[in-house]
């Protein structure tokens, strides 16, 4: 049990960065920005209440955007608050396919993140660079979560098929999700490819989603028996509407799914970020912080487009 002046001490560590600490460099002016939101309650909360609600939780996971530094420097508080607190603890990745664990004892950053390159090339490692350090100085191995590219094509290639064997647990990906959730996987598909996938298309990608959500839930759920098991994934991964908390429930595991989101110039109230009508909220707890871009996704999109298409 906690004391009061201990969990203050914990809480310190969580203190969200100062303006002038901030790495993303967009909308650091933002209302939202540095503030945490407990989407239940609707209201802010403090370090302190944030740090509770951790503590008091087995399965911790954490959402970011892959490329904002900010958010990665705030999974790596949570995690360091989590440590001093006593707690025995399992990383899980999605950067990583399940198998592929990289034990950091006697190795330097840097060691480690050429290891990582290695083992999952594709990623900004570098840019995990506080977590690494972390998980590094208090010895805690990085394990990895996902299914791996061939797996990710075998489901790809053939949409209709249902039944795959996923961390040797046999799942039906036509029943991962009510139809409502599927249906939603696809249109954020289909949306996220800015109209350049045919929306027929999307069905065997919403099966590589449910697949990788499924298999990241087995992951955690399976290290969550010894110590508490912290997911480090992308925050469509963690909703609980859609992702990974979803496929906990089937395995009677509950989590605190922790959202870090990069605020957007136009939308100025908290739940601005998720529909209003949603069934149920997709997170419990969103941190806020600056954006690490100003473009518009579309428009990156195409020059990524423009490049693939200059490479053939």
């Amino acid at each position: 049990m906690y004391s009061f002046s201990r969990l203050l001490i914990l809480a310190s560590v969580i203190i969200l960065p100062v303006h002038a600490q901030w790495q993303s460099a967009y909308y650091r002016d933002h209302v939202l920005v540095g503030k945490t939101y407990d989407v239940a309650a609707e209201e802010f909360i403090d370090s302190d209440s944030l740090t509770e609600m951790i503590a008091a939780q087995d399965i911790i996971l954490l959402g970011e955007t892959h490329s904002n530094p900010d958010h990665h420097q705030l999974q790596a508080n949570i995690i360091q608050t989590l440590i001093d607190g006593g707690h025995a603890l399992t990383l899980v990745l999605e950067m990583l396919n399940a198998g592929d664990d990289v034990e950091t004892q006697q190795k330097s950053s840097e060691q480690l993140v050429q290891q990582l390159e290695k083992v999952s090339p594709g990623w900004d490692w570098p840019v995990y660079q506080p977590v690494i350090n972390v998980a590094r100085l208090a010895q805690l191995g990085l394990y990895g979560g996902n299914i791996d590219k061939p797996q990710q094509h075998l489901i790809m290639r053939d949409p209709q098929r249902c039944q795959f064997d996923i961390q040797a647990h046999s799942v039906n990906l036509c029943q991962a999700l009510p139809a409502s959730g599927q249906e939603y996987i696809k249109q954020t598909i289909y949306h996220s490819h800015c109209g350049y996938m045919p929306i027929e298309h999307t069905q065997g990608m919403a099966h590589v989603q449910m697949a990788k959500d499924t298999s990241m839930a087995i992951g955690v759920a399976a290290s969550s028996i010894q110590t508490k098991a912290v997911l480090l994934a992308g925050s469509t991964h963690i909703r609980k509407d859609i992702g990974v908390p979803a496929q906990l429930e089937k395995l009677a595991k509950a989590s605190l799914s922790i959202a870090i989101l990069p605020v957007h110039p136009e939308r100025l109230e908290a739940t601005d970020y998720w529909p209003r009508d949603s069934e149920l909220a997709p997170y419990d707890i969103v941190i806020f912080t600056p954006s690490d871009t100003n473009q518009d996704p579309c428009i990156e999109f195409s020059k990524q487009l423009e490049k693939m298409r200059a490479r053939k």
